[in-house]
């Protein structure tokens, strides 16, 4: 069954041909029926971009397993059906299988491949926990969604501008920024017209951004929540990460030969194997969000 990311179209087709195999044209109708109810959820519009041939785009399904079926009619007399999931998509692996297997020295398609993908699995959300920061925070989302963060504890004054910084989670891009505040994370909502974030430059350089500004009249009164609709993450993997992981993960995979935490050396004897890998600190060391004690 094959599985589509939440959000995404699931692109459809239907190809009607005669008993010679040739192309013709017929009545086509397509639905969408959910496997959990059994109930019809969607009917998504068909075009006709050739003869014969017959898409579709179903759009807006929620998660779950479904069912297509095309009805044929006219020409040709059918009905059709298959099935697909819709699924939460993964967090993003911040490396790829060649750049591991590159750093292990296997060039080759072979067996230990599963184990390798499952190391790097592993080293990006051992990255990203090791950062503070939530599974996939360094990649970037693909659409806006919103998000609420009460005040308490995140807003920075600036009484020479009459300005307040707001800390927010890692933005992505500018484009689609809405910032709005309210009570409680339920409202009532009110759009911020005239918002600025930082650090400077930040997306130039292909960092987030990491604070919003509105103006400090903004916050007066019974503010106490902001709701921020961004597209989160970071505008590219930093290249720190991607490095991270390739040797943490080559770590993990490596690891399967020091089950007991030592590895046997022919020269140096048994030696046993350190906790933390130095490098891989240093590199996400200035990533890592400061928390409270």
């Amino acid at each position: 069954m094959t599985t589509y990311d939440l959000g995404d179209g699931v692109p459809l087709r239907y190809l009607a041909t005669n008993a010679d195999g040739d192309p013709v044209a017929a009545t086509v109708a397509l639905a969408i029926i959910s496997l959990a109810t059994g109930s019809q959820v969607a009917t998504p519009s068909v075009t006709n971009p050739a003869l014969g041939q017959y898409d579709a785009v179903a759009s807006g399904l929620a998660t779950g397993d479904y069912a297509y079926v095309w009805t044929v009619t006219g020409a040709v007399q059918d009905v059709a059906t298959g099935t697909f999931t819709v699924a939460t998509k993964a967090p993003a692996s911040y490396t790829t299988l060649p750049a591991v297997k590159g750093n292990l020295g296997k060039v080759t398609t072979d067996d230990r491949d599963e184990n390798i993908t499952l190391a790097i699995v592993a080293a990006s959300r051992m990255i990203d926990a090791s950062t503070g920061r939530a599974a996939g925070a360094f990649q970037s989302d693909t659409t806006t969604s919103a998000r609420t963060f009460g005040l308490k504890g995140r807003v920075v004054p600036n009484v020479a501008y009459m300005r307040s910084a707001i800390l927010v989670d890692d933005i992505a891009s500018a484009t689609g920024l809405v910032i709005e505040t309210g009570l409680g994370s339920v409202g009532p909502w009110a759009t911020i017209s005239s918002p600025n974030y930082g650090p400077d430059n930040a997306l130039l350089q292909g960092r987030p951004i990491s604070w919003i500004g509105v103006p400090s009249t903004a916050l007066t009164g019974t503010i106490d929540t902001v709701r921020v609709t961004a597209r989160w993450g970071w505008p590219t993997i930093p290249a720190e990460v991607e490095m991270a992981t390739r040797l943490l993960a080559a770590r993990l995979y490596k690891r399967k030969e020091s089950p007991q935490g030592v590895i046997a050396s022919s020269d140096w004897g048994t030696i046993r194997v350190s906790r933390t890998d130095p490098d891989v600190y240093a590199l996400i060391a200035h990533l890592t969000i400061p928390g409270f004690a």
